[in-house]
């Protein structure tokens, strides 16, 4: 069924305890979202920490992630890093308007240097976002 191929899920307030529920739900039908939007929900670093381990088992088939506005900082990209480096199916990743700082920048470049990443955008900024194309 394509009833939850894409989840929609920003300014939706989700807490800890949602994040938890979410991975779980990723953990139980791996392949049964591919966008996952979680925009301008700020929740706890350990919540967004259990979301990206399930994210990092390469039978995910998420290709849409937007963690937009959700106050990552440099220590959240570490975890986004490690998924970057594993392997999975992401294409798209929007983390516009998080405090990421140089050091959060440099760790997501080790990521997105890794061969296992398949990044084709990246969005990244406060106001104005980066977009960056990655060739195929």
């Amino acid at each position: 069924m394509d009833f939850c191929h894409s989840k929609g899920l920003s300014k939706c307030g989700v807490s800890d305890e949602g994040y938890v529920c979410l991975a779980l739900a990723l953990m139980i039908n791996p392949s049964c979202v591919k966008e996952l939007y979680v925009n301008n929900n700020h929740s706890g670093g350990s919540a967004q920490k259990l979301l990206s381990a399930t994210l990092e088992d390469p039978h995910r088939k998420v290709e849409t992630l937007q963690f937009a506005d959700c106050k990552l900082t440099d220590k959240s990209c570490e975890i986004v890093a490690s998924v970057l480096q594993s392997a999975n199916s992401l294409l798209q990743l929007d983390l516009s308007d998080n405090d990421l700082g140089d050091s959060g920048v440099q760790l997501l470049s080790k990521g997105l240097s890794s061969f296992n990443c398949k990044i084709h955008t990246l969005k990244i900024g406060y106001t104005f976002y980066y977009h960056l194309r990655f060739p195929d």
